[in-house]
């Protein structure tokens, strides 16, 4: 186990770098300056990529500001020399408002007062996501926002590679959040079949963390459970957003852990062609990228396309030291290939009408080998292909106001075809689709927002409207004709409010700011009935620089599509080797795998606390501290499949059954097959010899409680030509109690095998001088239990390196040919460190020797891109 004191000094850590933020000699002016690195592109995008790095928020005419380019800004300026910069050569001013935000428009327009700032037609506001109403930024939650800048200094390629380097996502989970998650312990890996990748906030599920497409939901994979990010291509995104604060009152169900949305890009202009090829440094293992994007900007709306095709090789076992014991042939990670295909659009009909849309198309052809032991092996085709399509209008009534109404279709396909399998399944022709899995999800959405009222503080915003979703779910037997289906309607009422008590006009000492934020929510399931969530939020600001601010709240998670299709299949109940409690050597056990009759959705309370700092002494550098705390109520949860739950009866309770002797397991089981249940002989010796069952099903826990908190600091400064960026964010987990039922011991589940650890942590620093930068990056994870081994040992803690480097020269000595080019190379665990090493799986699969949860096991990766910009 990690030290406690671990904790506190992290506690004193944050305190010190307060107090040297505060007391520095370095400030050169009490005017603040920040350390921008902004390329030569799109005024709109560098509008974008301003208020990222100031932390400022900026209002502009998307329709002002289309076709317009800038020059590359970088080094130290405070912000409003920085936009004065930015804007030279055009026609366009800036204006402050009371509220603090910032507003660019035209020379000749007449100058906007607070209140009207939003009611010029074609403002766009650059707004994190977490609330409905346009003009403001949320301040009250903990969000993460990652720009294209941000993106494009990792060197990663894809969008589950960039998401699994944040201390805040889990990579495992039920279902397994990567493509290796089907060697996993998680209970319903192997439902998995296509490696779906997602993100799992903080460890509380794949299934908690609501993913987002520009503010839109996707349709799930892996029999509705969790979004599969892959298929979202990288190149195509703007920025990300994470809000890692539970967020029903905003979004609805799903929204316990908090959060992610994928914001596309929109306002580029021109084309930019790429082409990536990697490859790890030990044995084979290829992936290779090539992206087309072409965008257009006119004065009353835009247009985006972006192609992506990627290819990949697979990883088998048989090429790591920590996997080469595992039945073959297996696969680490699947081969396969995708095409992907964005667009979205926008067009202004009349000075208050405007439509617009966007499109995702992924087909992907995924291939994997997996074999359980010699006699049950399997060659597997699994191509699926999702759709997302979305649509809406706006229309601005009068004042500020605007109504818009959204359609959602969404679709997502997985077929599984099996190219051999050992034992032949009875009736199936290898070759042929054996099981045919389809989501569909189709919503409407009414939302109107605007100013209500203007007090001495700002402007009071409001946002209200309605939803009506529809989900569908489908497992289809195609050799044996069986099928499952899973229907629901879900129809919700919503409304928000924003309220500045105090703001530019009436602050006085120790009160800049004082925001109230309020939402409420409410959802009625057709198969679960009702639920109201409300949320309050505070930001308060005692001196310039300090954002004080927390949350209280309630979320929702009704139980998912594959939850609805498992649960009416009944269990699946295996003989497993298990630790036997008496002594050395094992015994065999029933082992049960499913959903545990009845689900009941899941609830919780959240609340978070935490600052922002921005010294006006230190200009460039920015700390945030955030604390949070989740607390369930019939929280889902798979128990882990632990070969040592006989060891601990005070943990699993209840969830151990003894059988007496022979006739009583053999009873057991009978009774379990007359209620539909399937056996699956593991052991080839029936039910003899089994004195034991564990019941490691998907269930309600009785107790789940979990707390932690968040770190970040950021520093940008200059030094003659240099300019510096050096980031850290560190996720920090004090405990995960939980109690599987009434009559069990609570546990802490935190910094145990297959689950989220104490301490996760990335610092990286970017480097830019002229056309060159390079970013260096370490990733840590603390040591931990594991309950793999018997007695349980030590997983020994993983410190990794990243690097990358892209040489982007405005000029090639003139060559026109070589204009708009860079070229960027990375190395992704440059040291070439593998996972560290487990006793077993805790899964199925044998001979797996690294925690799928929390390892990589590619080792190093290199990779070379070229890209171009016309």
């Amino acid at each position: 186990m990690q030290p406690r004191s671990m904790r506190s000094v992290w506690v004193r850590s944050t305190a010190l770098a307060t107090v040297l933020m505060t007391l520095s000699p370095a400030a050169w002016s009490q005017t603040p300056a920040y350390s921008f690195d902004i390329p030569a592109e799109p005024l709109a995008t560098a509008l974008h990529d301003f208020a990222r790095i100031s932390g400022q928020q900026i209002i502009f005419s998307s329709d002002q500001v289309a076709g317009k380019s800038v020059a590359a800004l970088r080094g130290e300026y405070s912000s409003e020399d920085a936009l004065s910069r930015l804007l030279a050569g055009t026609d366009l001013v800036v204006d402050r408002a009371a509220s603090g935000g910032i507003m660019v428009r035209p020379k000749n327009a007449e100058a906007a007062s607070n209140d009207r700032a939003a009611e010029i037609p074609g403002v766009e506001t650059v707004v994190v996501t977490g609330t409905n109403i346009r003009g403001i930024v949320n301040p009250t939650s903990p969000v993460f926002s990652y720009s294209r800048a941000d993106i494009d200094k990792t060197g990663y390629a894809t969008t589950q590679e960039f998401t699994r380097s944040l201390p805040q996502n889990f990579s495992g989970g039920t279902f397994g959040a990567t493509e290796d998650g089907p060697l996993g312990a998680g209970a319903h890996g192997q439902s998995n079949v296509e490696g779906a990748s997602t993100v799992n906030l903080r460890g509380l599920g794949e299934d908690s963390t609501l993913i987002l497409l520009d503010g839109h939901r996707m349709a799930p994979s892996v029999l509705g459970s969790t979004v599969d990010i892959s298929v979202i291509p990288l190149s195509a995104i703007d920025r990300i957003d994470v809000v890692a604060d539970g967020a029903s009152s905003i979004y609805g169900s799903d929204a316990v852990a908090g959060v992610v949305n994928f914001v596309l890009r929109k306002d580029f202009d021109g084309a930019e062609s790429e082409v990536r090829y990697g490859s790890v440094t030990s044995d084979s293992f290829d992936q290779v990228t090539v992206d087309q994007i072409v965008g257009k900007s006119w004065e009353t709306g835009n247009i985006l396309a972006n192609v992506q095709y990627d290819y990949q090789s697979s990883l088998p076992t048989t090429d790591r030291s920590f996997t080469s014991g595992a039945g073959q042939p297996t696969d680490l990670l699947p081969a396969s290939n995708k095409l992907s295909v964005v667009a979205s659009g926008h067009q202004e009909l009349l000075p208050d009408l405007d439509i617009s849309g966007d499109i995702l198309f992924s087909d992907d052809n995924t291939k994997r080998r997996d074999t359980f032991d010699p006699a049950d092996a399997s060659s597997i085709k699994i191509p699926h292909t999702t759709v997302n399509i979305s649509a809406g209008v706006g229309y601005e009534p009068f004042g500020d106001w605007r109504v818009e109404l959204t359609g959602l279709y969404a679709k997502e396909n997985t077929d599984t075809v099996y190219l051999s399998v050992t034992p032949a399944i009875f009736g199936y022709t290898p070759g042929t689709v054996a099981y045919r899995d389809a989501a569909l999800l189709a919503s409407v959405d009414l939302k109107a927002d605007g100013t209500l009222l203007v007090l001495p503080g700002g402007a009071v915003k409001a946002s209200i409207g309605g939803s009506f979703r529809s989900e569908d779910t489908t497992d289809f037997t195609t050799y044996s004709g069986s099928s499952r289906d899973s229907a629901r309607h879900v129809s919700a009422v919503f409304g928000e409010l924003y309220i500045p008590l105090i703001g530019d006009d009436n602050r006085f000492a120790f009160a800049r700011h004082l925001d109230i934020s309020a939402a409420i929510r409410y959802d009625h399931y057709s198969d679960v009935g009702g639920t109201t969530n409300p949320k309050i939020g505070i930001l308060w600001s005692p001196i310039d620089g300090l954002n004080v601010r927390a949350t209280l709240g309630t979320s929702f998670r009704a139980p998912n599509g594959a939850d609805q299709l498992n649960s009416a299949s009944g269990l699946s109940i295996l003989n497993y080797a298990f630790a036997s409690p008496t002594g050395p050597g094992t015994v065999p056990v029933f082992a049960l795998v499913g959903i545990a009759l009845p689900l009941l959705p899941e609830k919780s309370r959240n609340w978070t606390a935490g600052f922002d700092y921005q010294s006006p002494l230190v200009p460039g550098a920015k700390l945030s501290f955030d604390y949070y705390n989740v607390d369930f109520t019939n929280r889902i949860v798979s128990p882990l499949f632990d070969v040592n739950a006989l060891l601990h009866p005070q943990v699993y309770g209840p969830l151990i059954t003894p059988l007496a002797n022979d006739v009583a397991s053999a009873a057991y089981l009978a009774s379990a097959i007359a209620h539909g249940d399937t056996f699956y002989d593991f052991l080839g010796t029936g039910s003899a010899g089994i004195r034991y069952a564990f019941n490691t099903a998907e269930q309600n826990a009785a107790v789940a409680r979990q707390n932690g908190f968040d770190i970040t600091g950021d520093y940008q400064f200059g030094w003659s030509e240099d300019h510096f960026d050096a980031r850290a964010n560190a996720a920090i987990i004090n405990e995960i109690d939980t109690q599987f039922a009434p009559d069990s011991a609570v546990t802490d589940l935190v910094n145990t095998y297959s689950n989220p650890l104490h301490v996760k942590l990335r610092g990286d620093v970017t480097w830019t001088r002229g056309p060159l930068s390079v970013n260096g990056a370490i990733n840590y994870s603390n040591a931990y239990v594991d309950t793999t081994a018997t007695p349980y040992g030590t997983i020994a803690a993983s410190t990794t390196f990243d690097l990358a480097m892209r040489y982007a020269p405005t000029d090639w000595n003139g060559s026109t040919l070589l204009s708009g080019t860079s070229i960027g190379v990375a190395a992704v665990n440059l040291f070439d460190s593998d996972p560290p090493y487990v006793v077993s799986s805790g899964g199925f699969f044998t001979g797996i020797h690294y925690d799928v949860g929390n390892g990589d096991p590619r080792g190093r990766f290199v990779s070379i891109d070229i890209r171009k910009t016309w």
